[in-house]
């Protein structure tokens, strides 16, 4: 199954098996819509993942 919109993925997936129509599982195409699902998932079948890099941006503007 091909989604047009990949925030619209999740619905079309959970409508489909509301209906009972052929479709993508609605818990797997939330897996991969969402970044700390997908991540957990990652973690708990044991893949070796690099962990993400976060940064603080400066709450000022420096002049320049």
């Amino acid at each position: 199954m091909a989604y047009a919109s990949d925030p619209a993925a999740p619905t079309a997936a959970y409508v489909a098996e509301q209906l009972g129509l052929p479709g993508n599982p609605y818990s797997s195409v939330l897996t991969l819509a969402r970044k700390d699902l997908f991540r957990a998932f990652l973690k708990e079948h044991q893949f070796n993942v690099p962990a993400p890099n976060r940064s603080m941006t400066a709450s000022k503007r420096v002049p320049g």
